[in-house]
């Protein structure tokens, strides 16, 4: 039996006091969790080159197609200015993470690539680390970040960079965030890389080839209800049970993905239950170029935070190199 990675739960879901208070205090705070029954396992508020280093691959090198339209800077030389993509930097108080995009004719990049930009994986890493298989134990949880979406200089379409924060198997997809700028909004998709599955079949659409890659079973259309999402830092999150998938925009419920038997899920039942990898999976950050349109885009984050249910005695932190005792957020 494979073993599930990371499968985050909440019983029932309430709306939240105060998202980002009740994870200072390490508990996610609702009528059927009280306060003090998450524990964090993982945090990085970007404010200290050797923790993020410790902590995230800088390339991200065997999950990118072929065709992408950047390179990423692998440098990590994060505060001195030898990593052109990725910078920790401090402005009204806040440090933070800054991924940046800029074109690169450089050897250094294929020639398709044009632009170079950064890409983090969180270590270890479950498909590239052999060390990290079955260290994965936990077993409810959730993921949050915090941060700014993309803001441009000379772009000239609406599409440019994507922004996302997600998992990725070798089957399955699961994006807690994926943004383009702050007027667009921002997409939340669950999908399946092998989706051509004869239980899954339905017609491509025009220009999709076939098989068509993904197969979308729970997708949010651009969230465009806070404007100005690249001008302030939002908190988005997701949270993960055996019976449901719940994602998270500053506290508030988004969209929740039920399992029902019988529903057009492959592979993603183990035990009755909806298990949307059913292995290890990687937790990847970055900002991966759509068209070449602009000179300039920036995208920035405050934190990563992992959380677990503090009574889940089964879970362990192990695979967390370090992870902090205490942190300092700065509010919305």
């Amino acid at each position: 039996m494979l073993s599930p990675f990371l499968i985050f739960a909440l019983l029932v879901l309430a709306p939240l006091a105060s998202w980002s208070q009740c994870m200072r205090d390490a508990g996610l705070q609702s009528a059927a969790n009280p306060r003090g029954q998450w524990q964090q396992v993982f945090f990085d508020g970007f404010d200290s080159q050797p923790h993020t280093l410790a902590n995230w691959y800088l390339d991200r090198v065997g999950d990118e197609n072929a065709d992408r339209l950047h390179c990423f800077d692998a440098t990590p030389d994060l505060v001195g200015g030898g990593n052109q993509a990725l910078r920790l930097l401090t402005e009204n108080n806040v440090q933070f993470l800054r991924i940046t995009a800029t074109p690169d004719a450089s050897a250094a990049c294929t020639p398709q690539s044009r632009y170079r930009s950064g890409g983090l994986r969180l270590k270890p890493n479950p498909l590239v680390d052999s060390a990290a298989h079955g260290v994965y134990a936990l077993q409810q949880g959730l993921f949050e970040i915090r941060c700014r979406l993309p803001r441009y200089r000379a772009r000239t379409t609406r599409y440019g960079a994507n922004a996302g924060f997600w998992l990725l198997s070798n089957d399955m997809e699961c994006d807690v965030l994926e943004g383009n700028d702050g007027l667009s909004g921002f997409a939340t998709t669950l999908h399946n890389w092998n989706a051509a599955t004869a239980d899954c079949a339905r017609a491509p659409a025009q220009g999709e080839p076939h098989p068509f890659w993904q197969a979308t079973y729970t997708y949010i259309p651009p969230y465009a209800g806070a404007l100005g999402l690249d001008e302030s830092f939002h908190t988005y999150g997701l949270a993960w049970s055996e019976h449901e998938l719940t994602w998270f925009f500053d506290g508030q419920v988004l969209s929740t993905l039920a399992y029902e038997p019988g529903q057009c899920l492959p592979r993603l039942e183990e035990n009755q239950r909806i298990i949307p990898f059913g292995r290890a999976a990687q937790v990847l950050l970055g900002l991966e170029v759509v068209d070449a349109s602009f000179l300039e885009a920036q995208f920035d984050v405050d934190y990563v935070r992992i959380c677990k249910p503090a009574q889940d005695l089964s879970a362990t932190a192990t695979w967390i190199p370090n992870p902090p005792q205490t942190e300092s957020l700065s509010p919305w």
